[in-house]
């Protein structure tokens, strides 16, 4: 099941996550690309404008997917709803280490 982002910039866009955190960026480039920064090791490029999603409650789920043949893949994923935070400044979180702090401050999502 892909990731479904509600609204904000990056509304109806859909990404498949191996790791989805309760709060992710979504990073759109100079040619209107979207993308999520959902791995640890994910930094915006700087042609990229940062936006702050966090998850809906009760909308959490994983799943394996193992399969066979031409064109299947195996694997873990993970999904939320995502909704913008238009509240947060994006731009303010661009550096992962600040990204991080801010994260991890947040409350816990149900």
């Amino acid at each position: 099941m892909p990731t479904t982002i509600l609204n904000g910039p990056a509304a109806g866009a859909g990404f498949t996550m191996h790791r989805a955190p309760m709060y992710v960026r979504l990073v759109q480039d100079a040619g209107g690309k979207w993308d999520v920064l959902n791995l640890l090791e994910d930094e915006p490029r700087e042609d990229e404008t940062v936006h702050v999603y966090e998850g809906v409650p009760g909308t959490h789920g994983n799943a394996f997917v193992c399969g066979r043949g031409r064109g299947q893949h195996s694997g873990a994923t993970e999904w939320w709803v995502y909704r913008h935070r238009p509240d947060i400044d994006g731009e303010a979180l661009r550096d992962t280490e600040a990204w991080r702090a801010w994260a991890l401050a947040q409350p816990e999502i149900v």
